[in-house]
């Protein structure tokens, strides 16, 4: 598939030799936090930019490396490794010496073998920095100014505003985007592109178990389909030999291989070989809607009413195989006319691997943990959310007792609270506040958005942000309290939202709320977005480009008000002691940038 995008080229050091690392991505908004650079093993200027003193450990890496196989090495779930090579390149727009590393999840074979790693913007490099110990650059916030703190301990991937971004701070994302890529035009350091990922597919396997290649080679004519009218070529079932001898089992079986050509009818043989598995594994879904058809490998006028399906869920090692066939499959069949749509798949997800102690779970390790000891000990509501909890869906995590313990406090907190209000007596008490009202409407449309994108961690962590909320306002004192029209709503919406993850307690607590039908028969709560609006927003100060300091001010404050509120910080003041102001730059609600020399 065509990927828009950019290619970089990083200078080096002009102490070192005059080589170029390319690189290709496609959120050049993110430049200005790039913290290192990543080659494949294989590159070829591994072996030119090493230094001696990182040689040894550059070249068993290598050996390493290139002893697995491409799928293994771009697994996703699989805990990413490298070694630093002692060089440094040039950042294209800032000058700045940029360490370059080697990687095995960067294939050389794919794009141009380098990659730029941005760990603030990005989930793969974020991990392999915590694990390296290497700086975190943030460069892009919110645009919706949703986050209380931008230095948060997981990256931020979306789009949003970009800051410590020089000339492009305040710009949004697909602006920067377009901005910088003309820039890096303009000065010879890069420019607009498209990839591409496809690869011959070799699809021929010299085994019994597999679809029949349908052709008949004759001295002849050459090679010749099998006529329609004898498809499908079926596997013979008088095979002696299944076991691999340097040639396919099925040229051993003469009644099998012997035919006529189709065309002049002497004498040829059939191909005595079978497609690979990922062949027919690459059209299922075609073929699911009606398996008993027998005329038709699929009912076209059936199978246009289902496609495209909505949300795929599969796994990433799947995703330079089955994944890709798949999508090349309905493109002949829509290019052909069978299909209306050329893309089959709406929306794809991987799901990530649970690890212990950083490794696959495996018996030969010892490290596997076992589900019904913990099921018994917490109940299935503590462990379902510990798995939604413990990490992003598509990188899964590390298994830790600890962190299911805290997941367990959470929903005895939450148990408590909804029994509290449920039990205390009501109070004559002013309906719901502004504060909460922002608050529950705020929390609904995240949760309501994570659980679409499949970030159910995040989704949890809002629901005991607001489980922390309705404590204060409940009150630390919870012995005699009265329940307030305030604290039910609050209580009430709670439970809605957390039934998907925690089903038994929320279906409960329900219960315990004077409701007689099912929660699960509750409409889902719904936010307006003008009430999902703080009044309050969180402004970045900036000194040259560079975070300096944060600070909490109205929403669509005066300009003026906001400089002095960010003059007012000691961190602010201290990088301004001696140095001149030259402006000021203010993107409301967002950021103060103060140029100084």
């Amino acid at each position: 598939p065509p990927v828009n995008g950019g290619e970089l080229k990083d200078n080096p050091p002009a102490s070192r030799g005059e080589f170029r690392i390319e690189v290709f991505t496609t959120r050049a908004d993110t430049l200005y936090g790039v913290t290192w650079v990543v080659l494949a093993p294989e590159h070829p200027l591994v072996a030119e930019i090493t230094t001696p003193d990182q040689q040894e450990a550059v070249d068993k890496y290598v050996r390493d490396a290139l002893a697995l196989s491409e799928v293994d090495r771009a697994m996703e779930d699989r805990q990413k490794t490298g070694v630093f090579t002692g060089a440094y390149c040039i950042h294209p727009l800032t000058g700045e010496e940029v360490p370059i590393w080697i990687a095995d999840y960067v294939i050389g074979s794919y794009g141009t073998g380098a990659v730029m790693a941005v760990p603030a913007h990005d989930d793969r490099d974020y991990a392999f920095a915590k694990q390296y110990k290497l700086p975190v650059k943030w460069v892009i916030m919110p645009a919706d100014g949703s986050e209380d703190d931008l230095d948060h301990d997981f990256a931020y991937t979306e789009k949003g505003i970009m800051f410590a971004s020089d000339e492009f701070d305040g710009m949004t994302s697909i602006e920067g985007i377009h901005a910088i890529g003309r820039k890096l035009e303009e000065i010879g350091h890069g420019k607009p592109t498209v990839t591409w990922h496809l690869r011959d597919w070799t699809i021929s396997r010299q085994r019994y178990w597999g679809c029949p290649i349908p052709i008949i080679h004759c001295l002849d004519c050459g090679p010749q389909p099998v006529p329609e009218s004898e498809l499908p070529v079926l596997l013979p079932d008088e095979v002696e030999e299944y076991k691999p001898k340097g040639k396919s089992p099925l040229e051993s079986v003469q009644s099998y291989m012997n035919t006529k050509c189709p065309k002049c009818e002497q004498r040829a043989l059939r191909d005595p070989d079978t497609m690979d598995t990922f062949v027919c594994s690459s059209w299922y879904f075609m073929r699911y809607p009606d398996a008993k058809l027998d005329t038709a490998p699929f009912d076209t006028e059936h199978l246009n009413k289902m496609l495209p399906i909505d949300h795929y869920v599969g796994g990433s090692e799947h995703a330079m195989g089955h994944l890709i066939y798949s999508r090349f499959f309905a493109k002949v069949a829509y290019d052909a006319g069978y299909l209306k749509v050329d893309e089959p798949y709406k929306k794809l997800v991987h799901q990530g691997t649970i690890l212990h102690e950083g490794e696959r779970m495996s018996k030969s390790r010892g490290n596997v943990v076992s589900p019904e000891p913990v099921l018994k000990r917490v109940g299935s509501d503590v462990l379902r959310c510990y798995l939604m909890f413990m990490g992003d869906y598509a990188q899964g995590g590390d298994w830790s007792d600890a962190g299911i313990s805290g997941v367990e406090r959470f929903i005895a907190r939450v148990w408590r609270l909804g029994r509290i209000v449920a039990e205390a007596p009501k109070a004559d008490t002013p309906a719901v506040s502004r504060e909460t009202d922002t608050k529950l409407h705020k929390t609904i449309k995240h949760v309501t958005h994570d659980l679409e994108a499949f970030q159910f961690n995040t989704a949890i962590a809002r629901l005991m942000e607001l489980t922390n909320y309705i404590y204060s306002v409940v009150g630390s004192d919870l012995k005699g309290v009265k329940c307030s029209p305030e604290a039910e709503t609050a209580v009430e919406t709670l439970v809605r939202l957390i039934a998907p993850f925690a089903p038994h307690l929320a279906e409960e607590l329900w219960q315990c709320l004077g409701h007689t039908r099912t929660v699960f028969d509750e409409p889902w709560p719904e936010y307006d977005e003008a009430k999902a609006i703080e009044d309050t927003v969180t402004i970045a100060v900036q000194v040259n480009g560079k975070l300096r300091d944060t600070f909490q001010a109205g929403r669509d404050a005066e300009k003026e008000t906001v400089i002095a509120e960010a003059m007012k910080s000691e961190k602010v003041q201290t990088q301004l002691e001696g140095r001149q102001i030259v402006k000021t730059i203010v993107v409301p609600n967002k950021i103060v940038n103060i140029v100084v020399k």
